[in-house]
Protein backbone atom coordinates (compact mmCIF):
# COMPACT_ATOMS: atom_id res chain seq x y z
CA UNK A 1 0.00 0.00 0.00
CA UNK A 2 1.94 3.09 -1.15
CA UNK A 3 -0.17 6.04 -1.60
CA UNK A 4 0.38 9.76 -1.48
CA UNK A 5 -2.02 12.12 0.46
CA UNK A 6 -3.56 13.13 -3.67
CA UNK A 7 -4.04 9.69 -4.12
CA UNK A 8 -6.60 8.96 -1.27
CA UNK A 9 -8.95 10.46 1.31
CA UNK A 10 -8.62 9.62 4.94
CA UNK A 11 -12.43 8.56 4.93
CA UNK A 12 -12.68 6.45 2.35
CA UNK A 13 -10.13 4.20 3.49
CA UNK A 14 -11.30 0.72 5.60
CA UNK A 15 -9.81 -0.23 9.07
CA UNK A 16 -7.24 -2.13 7.86
CA UNK A 17 -6.01 0.23 5.50
CA UNK A 18 -6.11 2.82 8.29
CA UNK A 19 -4.26 0.57 11.22
CA UNK A 20 -1.45 -0.21 8.20
CA UNK A 21 -1.09 2.94 7.48
CA UNK A 22 -0.74 3.76 11.32
CA UNK A 23 1.96 1.00 11.41
CA UNK A 24 4.26 2.07 8.74
CA UNK A 25 3.78 5.86 10.20
CA UNK A 26 4.81 4.67 13.52
CA UNK A 27 7.85 2.72 12.23
CA UNK A 28 8.77 5.58 10.08
CA UNK A 29 8.78 7.98 13.05
CA UNK A 30 10.62 5.25 14.84
CA UNK A 31 13.19 5.42 12.30
CA UNK A 32 13.72 9.67 12.59
CA UNK A 33 13.62 9.70 16.03
CA UNK A 34 17.00 6.80 16.14
CA UNK A 35 18.58 8.67 12.91
CA UNK A 36 18.37 12.08 14.84
CA UNK A 37 19.78 10.36 17.98
CA UNK A 38 22.21 8.64 16.61
CA UNK A 39 23.44 12.01 14.20
CA UNK A 40 23.13 13.46 18.22
CA UNK A 41 25.24 10.88 19.27
CA UNK A 42 28.04 11.77 17.07
CA UNK A 43 28.39 14.98 17.36
CA UNK A 44 28.84 14.57 20.95
CA UNK A 45 31.53 12.28 20.17
CA UNK A 46 32.91 14.29 17.62
CA UNK A 47 32.54 17.45 20.44
CA UNK A 48 34.48 15.46 23.14
CA UNK A 49 37.00 13.97 20.67
CA UNK A 50 37.85 17.81 19.57
CA UNK A 51 38.58 18.85 23.31
CA UNK A 52 40.32 15.67 23.74
CA UNK A 53 38.09 13.46 25.58
CA UNK A 54 36.37 10.64 25.22
CA UNK A 55 32.28 9.96 25.56
CA UNK A 56 32.88 7.59 28.95
CA UNK A 57 34.85 10.36 30.71
CA UNK A 58 31.88 13.16 30.38
CA UNK A 59 29.25 11.01 31.07
CA UNK A 60 29.85 10.98 34.88
CA UNK A 61 29.30 14.51 34.61
CA UNK A 62 26.04 14.51 33.06
CA UNK A 63 24.07 12.63 35.83
CA UNK A 64 21.46 13.86 37.79
CA UNK A 65 22.12 14.94 41.23
CA UNK A 66 18.57 14.08 41.35
CA UNK A 67 18.59 10.79 41.30
CA UNK A 68 20.59 10.41 44.46
CA UNK A 69 19.02 10.46 47.97
CA UNK A 70 19.93 13.45 50.19
CA UNK A 71 22.06 12.19 53.35
CA UNK A 72 23.45 15.07 54.81
CA UNK A 73 21.30 18.80 54.91
CA UNK A 74 22.75 22.17 56.77
CA UNK A 75 20.85 22.87 59.84
CA UNK A 76 20.78 26.65 59.28
CA UNK A 77 20.96 26.71 55.64
CA UNK A 78 18.34 23.86 54.01
CA UNK A 79 19.23 24.43 50.67
CA UNK A 80 22.40 23.28 51.08
CA UNK A 81 22.62 19.33 50.84
CA UNK A 82 25.37 16.56 50.16
CA UNK A 83 24.41 12.81 49.09
CA UNK A 84 27.50 11.51 50.90
CA UNK A 85 29.16 10.83 47.96
CA UNK A 86 31.91 12.72 45.57
CA UNK A 87 33.69 14.95 47.60
CA UNK A 88 32.42 16.29 50.95
CA UNK A 89 30.87 19.97 50.24
CA UNK A 90 32.99 22.87 52.36
CA UNK A 91 30.21 23.13 54.50
CA UNK A 92 30.42 19.71 55.67
CA UNK A 93 34.22 19.94 56.40
CA UNK A 94 33.36 23.93 58.11
CA UNK A 95 31.02 21.60 60.46
CA UNK A 96 33.67 18.60 60.68
CA UNK A 97 35.89 21.34 61.87
CA UNK A 98 34.03 22.88 64.09
CA UNK A 99 33.07 19.35 66.31
CA UNK A 100 29.69 18.79 64.84
CA UNK A 101 29.30 14.85 63.97
CA UNK A 102 27.70 13.94 61.14
CA UNK A 103 25.56 11.82 62.73
CA UNK A 104 23.79 14.96 64.15
CA UNK A 105 22.89 16.44 60.04
CA UNK A 106 22.37 13.46 58.31
CA UNK A 107 18.35 13.59 57.15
Amino acid sequence: MKMTQLEYHIPDLSIEDLEQMRRTLDSRISEKRNAARLEAAMTLIHTAQALGYSISELIPFLKSDADVPVKYRHPDQPGLTWCGKGRRPLWINEAIDAGIELAKIRV
